[in-house]
């Protein structure tokens, strides 16, 4: 399972990271970034070029999830197939977003239209799948500690 894992994200994160909006390739599938003022310093290009490469690494890891994963979700017990469900899919978008999400923030700029569909687009379902986990955590220790009747 774990080279599986590895293979699938390596053939996702790979080609995501060649095409975000930045890299060599991403003029292909993205329109021009926003300018940045004042212009990264080196060192900062570097930065954001390893937070571009753990996003890619997350986009991966997170298709590889969603691939992976489903045969857990089936096999969850009737009563805890909606958490079960809740648990895959909060957990599958908090890995996979980030390449678009920063993607989008780099060819929008501060272009306030784009910023509010940015910001209930990702920033609004991250906080649901956030709360979701919540849920899920919550309602596992009240399942563990209310009294057992047969």
């Amino acid at each position: 399972m774990t080279a599986r894992v590895l293979l699938v994200t390596l053939l996702i994160g790979v080609p995501a990271f060649l095409l975000a909006p930045a890299a060599p390739f991403g003029p292909a599938i993205w329109p021009a970034p926003a300018p940045l003022t004042p212009a990264p310093t080196p060192g900062q290009v570097k930065l954001l070029m390893v937070f571009g490469a753990l996003e890619a690494a997350a986009l991966g890891l997170g298709a590889a999830f969603v691939i992976l994963g489903w045969p857990l979700v089936r096999r969850a017990a009737a009563p805890e197939r909606g958490r079960a469900v809740a648990f895959y899919l909060g957990t599958a978008w908090l890995l996979v977003n980030w390449w678009l999400h920063d993607g989008l923030h780099m060819v929008s700029g501060m272009n306030p239209g784009a910023l509010v569909w940015i910001e209930y687009g990702f920033h609004g379902t991250l906080i649901a799948a956030g709360a979701a986990l919540a849920w899920c955590f919550a309602t596992l220790d009240w399942q563990r500690s209310a009294p057992r009747t047969r």
